[in-house]
């Protein structure tokens, strides 16, 4: 890559407004700091099958998950924290799992940011890299590259907002539905009554005659 383009990580932490960054910038950890257990703190290898580097630092325990996000927070809590209030997302990805060849190479990723941007919670969706490279390709108008073209990208409501695994009372969505009912028999205005569902809706019931009544069943058509 060009000098101009594959900066140190020092370029990034000199940095004191983030609205200077490029339009999408990698941070890529060194196997130290990226939750690899396979070099000492001095980024080195073993020596042999001694478990040490050259100059006696332990290999493989030194750089443990907890270094990892240890590394995280005290490099990239600032730019999170700026991220929620200015349009912007902080994506954690893997690139592998720990190599464990029986299962599909699960790995996990981590979306914050600006709440317009991403909703808060769990989504189980089956994604990869190229959903993830087809939704930023997205965000800017351009046309998905290479097997980003056939994938679906990450889950979003339609409008650019990532979206939470969708659950039953909110499957429908935000705003406003319309459905048709059919009635069982004839009613008028007065037969009905009003009242709060409890979840920012309105529940209406058949009005109470000389007792309570359930809700009205409703038959959606097709």
């Amino acid at each position: 890559m060009p000098a101009d383009t594959n900066q140190p990580f020092t370029a990034f932490q000199s940095i004191t407004d983030f609205s200077n960054l490029p339009t999408v910038s990698f941070v890529v950890p060194n196997e130290y700091n990226d939750m690899h257990d396979t070099v000492s703190k001095n980024g080195l290898y073993a020596v042999g099958q001694t478990g040490l580097d050259k100059f006696g630092a332990p290999v493989n325990g030194d750089s443990t998950i907890q270094n990892g996000d240890t590394w995280l927070s005290n490099n990239l809590e600032a730019y999170r924290q700026w991220a929620t209030t200015h349009n912007s997302l902080l994506v954690v990805v893997w690139d592998e799992n720990d190599f464990d060849f029986t299962d599909s190479n699960n790995i996990p990723m981590v979306i914050d940011g600006d709440p317009r941007l991403v909703q808060p919670g769990v989504n189980n969706s089956d994604v990869n890299h190229f959903d993830l490279l087809k939704t930023l390709e997205g965000y800017y108008g351009l046309a998905p590259t290479g097997l980003a073209a056939t994938a679906d990208g990450l889950p979003s409501n339609g409008g650019g907002k990532l979206i939470k695994q969708p659950v039953a009372e909110d499957a429908l969505g935000e705003g406003n539905h319309t459905a048709d009912i059919a009635l069982l028999r004839n009613y008028m205005a007065s037969s009905f009554a009003a009242s709060s569902d409890g979840h920012g809706g309105t529940l209406i019931s058949e009005a109470a005659q000389g007792g309570s009544q359930p809700p009205l069943i409703t038959q959606p058509h097709a």
